[in-house]
């Protein structure tokens, strides 16, 4: 028996137009009477049929469709599910979400997918080549939101922080190149489950061979140990991710600085903050709160290194790093006591007997430009032991 299928819940005229939207309906507090349907999941509807129309927009119930119409001259974009508010279809919906959220992602990485979206929204320019503009940039960029394509005022301002990112030449051109590069920078959310290191949870769950290399026994993989290995794996990860997601709500409700704001103060477009009178200005901060408490130091490594936040990786904008409050003051303070000799003879591979190992790796990491994790540190450290 074939499952059924669904429609959208739209009654259109010849003109695609929306003449009804049924109540409680998948397109229902999303378009209304009006809107001109221009396209269902990318495709334009301009030149069928009704009756094509209505094929194409046909889905199992739960499932997804993004639709592109015109609300007057406006262009607009809405992310509807098959399904009407009092039909038991929610489990449903969510594992279709999720479904529909791995094959977004996925095309993040199709490079052809990335050249085909650029093309679309890219202006042609006197030397023949191509380039976004800041309303195409975001308009493209949207095209890969897991989310929603609906453009919001906060999507405007991150556009405009990132495309000054981009833009470094500021020609106000965004090329191929570093639309990639946009599209493919992972999110806080990214960075968050990078740092529970699922990928060791995988390498260990591998059944090894006494003597015999870890790669080699996992090229010897047949599909019912990987069957086997990924219901283990699963019941493990579930329990795991319980709790990381029980220790990030915490997280969140202890601090007032959300984990999306970690990396404000690199914002180029940060907000201001403006109070009192000339006197106030000339007296500054020391004139309005008094002095510093004599233990400032102690407070901004505390503040660094001791709160709920210190290990929480975000990326930097000014120099697009990955990093922690930890390890910035690691390499600020922790190294800034280097006198101008050790600094030449470390910068140049040579050890310092006056300084660890461990202390000469973090300075030359910190010079070359490398990012400091602390599981990284013992390996350049051999360097520097190889090194005397």
């Amino acid at each position: 028996d074939r499952a059924p299928c669904m429609g959208l819940g739209l009654t259109l005229d010849e003109n695609l137009v929306v003449s009804r939207v049924a109540e409680g309906g998948p397109c229902w507090g999303k378009l209304q009477e009006g809107d001109a349907l221009s396209e269902i999941d990318h495709v334009y509807l301009e030149g069928m049929s009704l009756g094509e129309i209505a094929k194409h927009a046909s889905g199992l119930p739960g499932s997804r469709s993004i639709l592109t119409f015109f609300r007057g001259e406006v262009r607009k974009h809405a992310t509807v599910y098959r399904k009407y508010d009092d039909c038991p279809f929610d489990s449903n919906r969510i594992a279709q979400k999720i479904r529909d959220q791995l094959v977004q992602g996925g095309r993040c990485f199709d490079h052809s997918e990335l050249k085909r979206v650029f093309s679309k929204h890219a202006v042609l320019n006197a030397d023949s080549t191509y380039h976004l503009t800041k309303d195409t940039f975001l308009i493209a960029m949207k095209e890969f939101d897991l989310c929603s394509l609906e453009i919001t005022a906060a999507d405007v301002q991150q556009r405009d922080m990132k495309f000054k990112q981009l833009d470094l030449n500021q020609d106000n051109r965004i090329d191929l190149t570093e639309f990639v590069e946009a599209v493919q920078e992972p999110s806080q959310l990214d960075l968050w489950f990078r740092r529970m290191k699922l990928d060791r949870l995988l390498g260990q769950a591998v059944p090894r061979t006494p003597g015999e290399d870890p790669l080699v026994s996992a090229s010897k993989l047949d599909d019912t140990t990987i069957d086997i290995l990924i219901s283990v794996v699963s019941a493990q990860l579930k329990e795991f991710l319980k709790t990381q997601v029980r220790q990030l709500n915490v997280e969140m409700k202890k601090t007032s600085v959300g984990i999306e704001n970690l990396g404000l103060k690199f914002q180029a477009d940060a907000p201001r903050m403006a109070c009192g009178a000339v006197d106030d200005f000339y007296n500054g901060l020391t004139g309005r709160i008094g002095s510093p408490h004599q233990n400032f130091m102690e407070a901004m490594r505390k503040e660094h290194c001791e709160k709920e936040t210190s290990n929480l990786m975000f990326r930097t904008n000014n120099r697009n790093l990955e990093t922690t409050s930890s390890q910035e003051w690691k390499t600020v303070v922790c190294l800034k006591d280097f006198s101008e000799l050790e600094r030449c003879q470390i910068e140049q591979g040579q050890t310092c007997a006056s300084r660890s190992n461990r202390r000469c790796a973090l300075y030359w990491s910190h010079v070359h430009g490398l990012q400091l994790h602390p599981e990284k540190v013992p390996r350049i450290a051999l360097h520097f032991v190889q090194a005397a």
